[in-house]
C-alpha cells in the first residue's frame, strides 16, 4: 500500500479490482469528454495497431 493507501494500482493480484476501480471509469470519462466535445471516437478498439494484440482505451478519429 503506498502513502496514499492505494494498493490496487500496483499489486498484481489486485490487477481485476485496479481495471474495475481505476482504468474503467478513466476510460469511460475520457471517452465521453471526447464525445462531448464533438470528436469522433471510440473506446477499447481492437486491431487498431499494427502486429499488436494490444488496444487503445481511447481513439479520436480523423476526418471521420
Amino acid at each position: 500500500m503506498d502513502e496514499f493507501g492505494d494498493h490496487t494500482t500496483g499489486c498484481k493480484h489486485m490487477l481485476p479490482l485496479r481495471t474495475k476501480l481505476w482504468h474503467d471509469p478513466l476510460v469511460q470519462m475520457w471517452h465521453q469528454l471526447a464525445k462531448m466535445s464533438g470528436q469522433s471516437c471510440g473506446s477499447e478498439v481492437t486491431n487498431l495497431m499494427i502486429n499488436s494484440n494490444k488496444r487503445a482505451d481511447v481513439v479520436l478519429y480523423k476526418g471521420l
